[in-house]
């Protein structure tokens, strides 16, 4: 991803929220300020809509900043330099693998 689609989602992730929290007010749904016993069939459904297409754009938020974490958390691990292991790291490595590898031949459980 580019730098500049990535600064692209940012901003529709942050219009969306915004566009988002405004449909969420609740002063602000269909048939606002009556009792649900007082909403028409219609008003009801908008207000259902409304909360759903909200939820949507939410999902669609959340999907943005899980892309650009990983974005971000990619890049970020590609100016890392490895860590190589020292050899008595390895040799550990190695002799926990084979302790492994008996206790599954023998058929116990790890300690």
């Amino acid at each position: 991803m580019t730098p500049a689609q990535r600064l692209r989602l940012e901003k529709l992730g942050n219009k969306l929220c915004e566009a988002a929290l405004e449909e969420m007010d609740p002063e602000l749904l269909p048939g606002a300020g009556l009792n649900p016993d007082e909403l028409t069939k219609e008003q009801r459904g908008n207000r259902f809509w409304t909360l759903k297409n909200t939820r949507a754009m939410l999902a669609l938020v959340s999907d943005i900043e899980q892309l650009l974490g990983l974005e971000r958390g990619a890049l970020a691990a590609l100016d890392e330099e490895p860590r190589i292991p020292s050899k008595s790291e390895v040799d550990k490595m190695i002799a926990d693998a084979e302790r492994e590898v008996e206790r599954i031949r023998k058929g116990t459980r790890p300690a």
